[in-house]
C-alpha cells in the first residue's frame, strides 16, 4: 500500500494485523486496441470513480475527465475512446 503520510509503529501492525480485510483496493482497468480507437472498461462494482485521461503521466495538473457516462457491457463499464498519434495514458480516480 502507499500512504501520503508515514505510519505509526501502531498503525503498520494494524495494517498488518488486518491482512486483506477492510482494504479498499482500486479496480483493474482493461485496455484493448482496437482499429483507431482504445476500449476501457473495469468492473461494474467499482462505481464511483473517474475515468481520467492525460498526455504524460507525471503532469498532475492536466488530468482530465474523458466520459461522464459509460456503457456497461456484461459487467463492466466500458468506454471506447479514438486515439490519435500522440501518447495518452488513462486512470481511474475515486470521486
Amino acid at each position: 500500500m502507499v500512504y501520503d503520510r508515514a505510519l505509526s509503529a501502531a498503525e503498520v501492525r494494524a495494517a498488518f494485523a488486518a491482512g486483506a480485510a477492510g482494504k479498499c483496493l482500486a479496480p483493474t482497468m482493461q485496455i484493448s486496441a482496437l482499429p483507431g480507437a482504445v476500449r476501457l472498461s473495469w468492473p461494474t462494482n467499482a462505481a464511483g470513480y473517474l475515468l481520467e485521461t492525460n498526455n504524460a503521466v507525471a503532469s498532475a495538473a492536466n488530468w482530465g475527465m474523458l466520459a461522464s457516462s459509460y456503457a456497461i457491457v456484461a459487467t463492466n463499464f466500458t468506454v471506447t475512446n479514438p486515439i490519435s498519434g500522440t501518447a495518452r495514458f488513462y486512470r481511474l480516480r475515486k470521486a
